[in-house]
């Protein structure tokens, strides 16, 4: 069990560790310390130094096993499987669908009350806590859409049936997928270092982590498929991406939440006649909850399992035998927290130049600053050297090619030259350039100079 507090940090820390074969037996005595503990929190707050903090809980964060296991409802293959509604679900082929997108909402009282007694399966420890049990619990869109959604897609395109019923969609030839390998191998020299993989070819689609289907999704999809898919497949794939876009940026999740929830409201009553009736499965009805989610909680990077995950992948690494994992654990952590309260860090805010060269170009004006080939940021890497992570967006200016680093007078600048050509990626459905996405073609001669500040993303 991991606990983010958004204010002070991005990383995780430990609340409590289970170890077992199978869940515990017992909901009550697994959250009990758990419950108690946050209750007394709540209520007291937390003191440090001088100053007193009140404590609120934000939201839980799980995958849908572990959400349905925490509230004691059915799970996501049941008929009253979905939590944000009271839908009864369709089995088809095997699979439990759920085609309504505007059926009545499960309300927070409701769900304490159990009033629907087929969606669930008792009382939960958690209905103690001040949080609400649906709005509370929101749909991670690493598992609902990255490792859901997206790999669906993927699976469909790559083994899908050639024609199946009335559906339109149908698998990708074998010469065709190739050629969507390749598109993807000519980008690698394209991503930024911000991304923590490089595309990958679509035969190794089935050991492809969430990052790498959240790149193909929102960056890398948009580019390759186009001319890979026919016209009515491909803008379904962006209702879909320009969706999830929109709700995972801070900077637009708000003024286009309706628009995005209508976009994948959309996506969903299309999915039906482009790949079948039992493609409508948990995780793609899923998407018709995720703007309500961000309403409550924010954008979509705010509450998603990706720290978690980290945070989980640096836990394992600490059990270095398969007897007492807990121990090594506990005693790993306890030695990290003595260790490093005693160093001090540099602020993650600071920016910090690296590789002094004297290469240029520099403007008229900044012959006497410092020139650098490297810039680190807390968000931003830039780094003239690399095709990869050399274009940069400023503001009131666009996208541009940074071709220099310069320090002055206590200030950080960025020399850059501008694309004589700046064009919409895509203008369905909706023009790239409001998302500041573009499709640039040229670079001019002309040197021009902002801070650093300026540089947006």
């Amino acid at each position: 069990m991991l606990c983010l507090v958004r204010q002070l940090s991005h990383r995780p820390f430990v609340v409590g560790l289970y170890c077992g074969a199978k869940k515990p037996a017992s909901l009550s005595d697994y959250l009990q310390d758990f419950v108690q503990e946050l209750s007394s929190l709540l209520l007291t707050g937390v003191s440090h130094g001088n100053v007193h903090y009140a404590l609120e809980v934000g939201c839980f964060v799980c995958d849908a096993p572990a959400r349905a296991f925490l509230k004691t409802v059915k799970s996501h293959n049941a008929y009253y499987g979905c939590e944000k509604c009271t839908q009864k679900g369709v089995y088809t082929d095997k699979r439990m669908t759920f085609p309504i997108i505007d059926a009545s909402l499960r309300t927070d009282e409701e769900v304490r009350q159990m009033t629907d007694e087929a969606h669930h399966h008792g009382p939960t420890p958690l209905a103690e806590l001040p949080v609400g049990l649906a709005t509370g619990f929101v749909y991670d869109y690493m598992h609902l859409v990255c490792l859901g959604v997206c790999r669906r897609l993927l699976n469909f395109w790559l083994r899908g049936p050639i024609r199946k019923g009335d559906s339109v969609a149908s698998r990708l030839s074998a010469g065709t997928v190739q050629q969507l390998s390749r598109k993807l191998g000519k980008l690698c020299k394209c991503i930024p270092t911000e991304f923590a993989r490089k595309p990958r070819s679509m035969s190794e689609v089935d050991r492809w982590k969430a990052t790498e289907f959240r790149l193909f999704l929102l960056y890398t999809g948009a580019v390759v498929l186009f001319g890979v898919l026919s016209d009515v497949v491909y803008n379904h794939f962006m209702l879909l991406s320009v969706g999830i876009t929109l709700l995972i940026s801070p900077k637009y999740c708000s003024a286009y939440a309706d628009y995005a929830h209508s976009l994948l409201c959309l996506f969903v009553e299309q999915a039906t006649h482009l790949y079948g009736d039992d493609f409508i499965v948990y995780n793609v009805h899923g998407l018709t909850h995720l703007a309500a989610d961000v309403k409550h909680h924010g954008s979509l990077h705010l509450f998603s399992a990706f720290p978690y995950e980290n945070k989980l992948k640096e836990l394992k690494k600490l059990v270095r035998k398969p007897s007492c994992p807990l121990p090594q654990i506990i005693r790993r952590l306890s030695e990290e927290r003595t260790a490093f309260s005693k160093i001090s860090f540099v602020s993650e805010d600071s920016t910090v130049c690296e590789r002094e060269h004297s290469d240029g170009p520099v403007p008229d004006g900044y012959h006497d600053a410092a020139q650098f080939a490297q810039l680190n940021a807390k968000n931003d890497k830039i780094n003239i050297k690399r095709f990869s992570d050399c274009c940069v967006l400023v503001r009131n200016v666009g996208p541009v090619k940074a071709v220099n680093i310069l320090s002055c007078w206590g200030v950080v600048y960025i020399v850059y030259t501008q694309f004589e050509q700046v064009q919409d990626l895509f203008e369905s459905p909706l023009s790239s350039s409001c998302m500041d996405m573009y499709k640039v073609c040229g670079c001019a001669t002309k040197l021009s100079v902002c801070a650093f500040g300026d540089v947006q993303c």
